[in-house]
């Protein structure tokens, strides 16, 4: 019987804040959450980063997630991560 394993792989950006001003920290951290945390804490935390989602409700008409769905996530973790960088 032949194993079959379930994975993906995604383009992961390095970020960091420019200087260490609290404006480019915050900046970094927006597109950390955007880029970066928006398509790993699903598959590896089963959420949605609490911060990105806020900031996208705030500028967008953006549906809930279903619960059903992110417990689906929880229940099938991946068996590999392929990362772009």
């Amino acid at each position: 019987m032949q194993t079959i394993l379930i994975g993906m792989t995604l383009n992961l950006n390095s970020v960091y804040p420019k200087t260490g001003s609290s404006l480019d920290k915050e900046g970094a951290t927006i597109v950390d959450g955007i880029t970066n945390r928006w398509f790993l804490d699903p598959i590896f935390k089963g959420e949605y980063p609490s911060d990105t989602l806020a900031l996208l409700e705030k500028y967008f008409s953006f549906p809930s997630i279903p619960d059903e769905d992110l417990q689906l996530l929880k229940d099938n973790p991946l068996d590999f991560l392929g990362i772009n960088n």
